[in-house]
Parts: structure tokens; sequence; C-alpha cells
């Protein structure tokens, strides 16, 4: 598994939540993964990525259609939503992120992990 955390600034939980998924998605892409799960905390995306939901805000088309363009790049990609008490490592991330005002993690840069197995962001 692979991890980052990116430091954003002012932006809505919705927003932080789908540019941690397309930069997790980029990711994955930049590793040669083919197969991901995905597991949110955000009931919205994972609907909205699904299709169960549609986007209606104007401010998160750009985010969902970037994202959207990404995952038809895989050859298979899961959307699951867990409790934020199950997401609590991608919570730590984030803060650490927030604190340190800048990017952390393994998934980006030349100390990466191989993330070529199946992965989870």
């Amino acid at each position: 598994m692979c991890t980052s955390g990116h430091y954003l600034g002012e932006a809505t939980n919705n927003q932080a939540e789908y540019d941690g998924l397309v930069r997790g998605l980029e990711a994955a892409l930049a590793h040669g993964c083919r197969r991901l799960r995905v597991r949110m905390d955000s009931e919205l995306i994972v609907k909205q990525m699904s299709g169960r939901y549609r986007v209606k805000n104007a401010g998160l088309k750009v985010f969902f259609l970037r994202a959207s363009e990404l995952v038809r790049r895989f050859e298979d990609v899961r959307f699951t939503h867990v409790f934020r008490e199950e997401n609590a490592e991608a919570d730590a991330l984030a803060n650490q992120a927030m604190d340190a005002c800048s990017d952390i993690g393994d998934a980006l840069g030349s100390s990466a992990k191989d993330c070529r197995q199946e992965s989870l962001f």
C-alpha cells in the first residue's frame, strides 16, 4: 500500500476528498496499477463516482470529471464507503499534511513503493 497526504490550504471537505481521490488515482496509474479498490469515508463522493448520485455542485464537477477520466484508464476500480472510524490512517495522513503545511507520504517521488499489485488509496 502507498500513502500520500497533500496540503491544500483552504478548501471544502468535498473538494479535499475529491482532490485526494484524483491524486490517489494519478499516483496509482504512475505506479502501474491496473486494478484498484478505493475506500473513502465520503459517502457523497463514493455514490457520485459509482453513478448513484449526480454531481450537482458546479465546484465539484471539475473534480468529478477529472476523477472519471482517470478511472477509465484502469481495468477495474471499485469504490467502497467506509465509516470515518475505519479510515483512521487516511485521516492521520491528512492531519499530518495540514500540520506540516506540505506534502507527505511515499506514493510520490523517487522513494515510492511499488504499487503495481492491487492498491488501496
